[in-house]
């Protein structure tokens, strides 16, 4: 799921303020840790977009069909999501 520019801005102000509240923050750029708190969020929206696109396809590949919204389907769902997840993390 793709998350809005508002949003994506909305969320990076949340953080900013959360980590300047507990003193996380030794930058005094305020812009640029703005900045680079977005692009993380960014990043991280696109590498979930692209493991659900690619999760959705290996579920429809299955010879026999499975219906989204079943318990099975919401199974390997998650199964296959977290597999993704995990071996981008490493890398």
């Amino acid at each position: 799921m793709r998350i809005s520019e508002q949003k994506t801005l909305h969320l990076s102000n949340l953080i900013y303020n959360l980590l300047k509240k507990h003193n996380a923050l030794s930058i005094n750029d305020d812009v640029a840790v703005r900045g680079a708190i977005k692009q993380i969020i960014i990043k991280e929206d696109a590498l979930d977009s692209h493991i659900d696109e690619f999760v959705r396809k290996k579920i429809a590949s299955y010879r026999r069909k499975i219906i989204e919204g079943t318990a099975e389907w919401d199974v390997l769902y998650r199964k296959f999501f977290n597999e993704e997840m995990d071996k981008k993390t490493i890398d």
